[in-house]
């Protein structure tokens, strides 16, 4: 039963991989029923389902069977699957406008990650945490989360993580109006990527800094600064547009709002919702939840 995960996951189909899904869910539900296996692959397949109704802006359909998979793990008392599927829950909530339910759904899955002693789900959590504060306009409560985040993802080693949460840092210091700090720590995000060999990373930590020299340039009342500021934006921004032609993407012009340098790292599609100020072309990856 892995033609819904094929068409979904692999080809970028979720109108496809509905049915396969569905039958999938019937089936482990009559293996239960007949004592070959638990819930945890029916408690899966439904978050892959609620994944595909999600990319399909099917948010009723995603809540429900997103709920219906975190009962089948509180039942098995599985704190990282319960965790993941609160994670999932809240992402769905926040795509339909209902920010401070996701918010209380982010906090209850970051205590089962912290119950499941699951760093790297901590920050996945602190950091969207951070980014939905951000978009609410908290922003010291957005450094504070996202701080956390990078904590988490240190203890836990994952140097993607850390590279994500360093751009948004940055982006939440640019909305605060400290430039100095922000440069900081784009350039801490964009000595990452350049380690790992991110070019999605470099990109987006260049096309942020391009954003930020510009606006500098713009605010500055000395001519001979503002050239000079001007002239480093646009090397930035040719920086990161030939990055981005690397990974196919359309050459275009950085918009001063945030986005996502990453695929998500996990079996996921990217959920989609209205425009806000941490989710542009160039910050975090919004985190999807297998």
């Amino acid at each position: 039963m892995t033609l819904g995960r094929v068409h979904y996951g692999i080809a970028s189909r979720p109108a496809d991989a509905i049915q396969p899904l569905q039958q999938a869910v019937e089936l482990f539900a009559e293996l239960e029923a007949a004592g070959e296996t638990n819930t945890t692959n029916r408690a899966a397949t439904l978050g892959d389902l609620a994944n595909a109704f999600m990319a399909l802006g099917r948010f009723d359909q995603a809540l429900q069977a997103a709920e219906d998979g975190l009962t089948l793990n509180r039942q098995r008392n599985d704190q990282s699957a319960v965790a993941r599927s609160e994670g999932r829950i809240a992402q769905i909530l926040d795509a339909m406008g209902r920010q401070a339910e996701a918010e209380q759904r982010y906090r209850q899955a970051l205590a089962a990650s912290e119950a499941a002693g699951d760093d790297e789900l901590a920050g996945i959590l602190w950091q969207s945490l951070g980014n939905l504060a951000a978009d609410r306009n908290r922003l010291d409560e957005a450094a504070d989360s996202l701080r956390k985040g990078l904590a988490a993802f240190q203890r836990a080693s994952d140097d993607q993580g850390q590279m994500q949460v360093l751009n948004s840092l940055g982006e939440v210091e640019r909305l605060r109006g400290n430039p100095q700090a922000a440069l900081s720590w784009y350039e801490r995000s964009l000595e990452l990527a350049q380690r790992l060999g991110s070019v999605q990373g470099q990109a987006a930590a260049r096309s942020n800094r391009a954003i930020l020299l510009s606006d500098q340039a713009q605010a500055a009342a000395d001519p001979d600064t503002r050239r000079r500021l001007l002239s480093q934006a646009i090397a930035e921004n040719r920086e990161s547009l030939a990055l981005k032609q690397q990974l196919g993407q359309p050459a275009s012009i950085p918009s001063p709002r945030l986005s996502s340098t990453e695929t998500s790292r996990f079996h996921c599609v990217t959920m989609s919702g209205s425009p806000s100020p941490l989710k542009s072309p160039t910050a975090t990856a919004e985190v999807n939840w297998p």
